[in-house]
Formats: C-alpha cells, structure tokens, sequence
C-alpha cells in the first residue's frame, strides 16, 4: 500500500525537505486527536519505618522478562519483583519480607507528574472491598481528542492479622507476609464516541484477574524464554 510512494519520499528525505517527505509518505493523511501528554500511572509505595537499607540489588531476568531487587537490613533479606504480563495485561508486583517480618506500607498514585499539561486533570480514588484494596486513577485530557486515560491497582495482602484500610486516597497495609498489586493501565475512547461515564472501569478488570502470581508468571515466561533461548 505504501511501497509506491517510498521512492519519492526518501528523495525528498534525502534533498532535505523533510515535511514533504512525510506528506508524500503519508499520502495527505494526518495525524488526528493526538494528545501532547502520555498516560502516566505512577504508583509509589511509602515505608517510613524500613530506615536501614543495604545491599541493594537489582536484576533483570530476560528470559522471563522479570524484574526483582532486593536489599538487607538488621532483619534479614526484602524482596520485590515486577513483571508486565502481555497474556493478561496486567502488571504484576509482588512484595516480600524478611523472614519472620511483615510488608507493612502506604500506597498511592501520583498525579503531580513533570511536565503534565495545566489541561490534564486527575482524579484519584480508593477503597477496599471484600479485603482488597483499589486505586483508581482517571486522567482527562483537554477538548479537541481522546477523552483521558484511567489506570487501577488490586492490593492482595496475605498473612495472619494482614489487613487493607482506605484513608482518603491512600491505601495503608498492614502485618502482610506477602503483597501482591496487579495494576491496569488503558487509554480512553475518542471524545466524541464516549462519555466519560462509558470509561471501562478497570477495578473491575483487574478484580477479574483473581489469580496468584504463580499463575500468571508461566504465561509471561512463555513469550520471552525461547527468543532469549537462541542468543
């Protein structure tokens, strides 16, 4: 479909005319409803109490495509590991103590970004049903695009006493042996297609994602190990 005009475009590339380039490539179309700010889903975890942190680790498995780090205090070795799984569209975290030691943390999504747009607004929210908490975030762009962005988290906090408690627009863990966020991320429809009210609530897909990490990290290790395997 576009093997005709690339000739013509990259002699125009090549003499320098750089905007005819692009206009001959892209045969009079042009770009609609593009936003000058990308999605931004910050998720920040708050451990005032973990004061002592040594030996700080961090690897990356490219065969699984998994991140972990983990570090050392008076207490034995924390862990962390991260993955974002393709197969269920989701980012996996899980949070580990040291041996005979609780997760004990405060999260929250920051909207405070470098560089948003004074037209880009955000709304936060959390709750806690059922044991779990979410975070939800909505981000709405100005007029003239698409409507926004909205992102969540599932907290699963495990072990006996382990608990989630909403405060404002925080969610607060505590006495957890093990924690486990599974977070979404998905940019709104067009404007003019949908409401803001028709936005997928993405609390709701990521409580659908009700399985352990030991579940989901098989189906993220597939896509990665044999392109790693012929290195």
């Amino acid at each position: 479909m576009i093997s005709g005009r690339l000739e013509a475009a990259r002699d125009k590339a090549l003499s320098g005319d750089y905007a005819g380039a692009a206009s001959t490539f892209a045969n009079g179309w042009s770009l609609r409803w593009t936003q000058t700010f990308h999605p931004g889903y910050e998720l920040r975890l708050s451990t005032p109490a973990m004061t002592t942190v040594n030996n700080f680790a961090r690897v990356t498995d490219l065969r699984t495509g998994e991140a972990g780090h983990s570090w050392t205090d008076r207490y034995g070795v924390w862990k962390r590991h991260v993955f974002v799984s393709r197969a269920d569209q989701v980012i996996v975290h899980e949070l580990l103590p040291a041996t005979g030691r609780t997760v004990d943390t405060t999260l929250s999504v920051n909207t405070a970004l470098d560089g948003v747009p004074a037209g880009v607004s955000c709304a936060t929210t959390a709750i806690v049903r059922n044991g779990d908490g979410y975070l939800n975030l909505r981000g709405t762009y100005p007029s003239g695009g698409a409507y926004g962005y909205e992102g969540a988290t599932r907290v699963v906090a495990t072990g006996t006493g382990a608990s989630v408690t909403a405060g404002g627009s925080t969610l607060v863990v505590a006495k957890a042996t093990k924690v486990l966020l599974l977070t979404m991320v998905l940019a709104g429809p067009d404007r003019p297609l949908q409401p803001p009210a028709r936005l997928p609530s993405l609390r709701r897909l990521a409580a659908a994602r009700d399985q352990p990490r030991g579940e989901a990290r098989p189906r993220q290790v597939r896509p990665h190990g044999p392109g790693q395997a012929r290195r």
